[in-house]
């Protein structure tokens, strides 16, 4: 293969069958890395569903003689 055949590939554009798979590798790259968020924020929000779960089960049922307390700003 020549100097100039080489250099023409490398600096030309994808053209129709290539250009459309390299658009398809891109967006499977996104998508990838939108579903490895996904997945890392849903384990985040398992871990702190749980937490809050094992905190609401230790605490003391709430005093029924005590007076809540209401901003009025609110």
């Amino acid at each position: 293969m020549s100097i100039e055949t080489l250099e023409e590939f490398v600096t030309s554009t994808p053209q129709e069958p290539h250009k459309f798979a390299t658009i398809l590798f891109q967006e499977a790259k996104q998508l990838l890395a939108m579903d490895r968020y996904e997945r890392s924020a849903l384990s985040r929000r398992k871990f702190a569903i749980r937490e809050l779960s094992m905190r609401h089960e230790d605490k003391p049922p709430p005093d029924t003689n005590s007076v809540a307390l209401v901003s009025v700003y609110n």
